[in-house]
């Protein structure tokens, strides 16, 4: 999940986790310098600082409202012809 969050935020984001997989990722998905479960290990890599706002956090759930409300009016109009 945390790289789906990377691709829609555009972000970077270093994962570290003591019991799991910690990672690099970059805001395309990419991942970097992974780790295995439950090893311990240090890991290095370069990551960008600051990103522009993607799509989906300017707007949100705007466009999936808009087209439900959409979607519910032509239901209801088509229930009447």
């Amino acid at each position: 999940m945390t790289r789906f969050r990377a691709i829609e935020n555009r972000i970077w984001v270093a994962r570290a986790a003591n019991t799991g997989i910690s990672a690099f990722i970059t805001p395309s998905g990419r991942v970097q310098g992974k780790t295995a479960v439950f090893e311990e290990a240090v890991t290095l890599a370069r990551v960008g600082l600051g990103a522009e706002n993607s799509l989906y956090t300017r707007f949100g759930d705007v466009f999936p409202g808009l087209f439900l409300v959409i979607s519910i009016l032509w239901l209801v109009r088509s229930r009447r012809d």
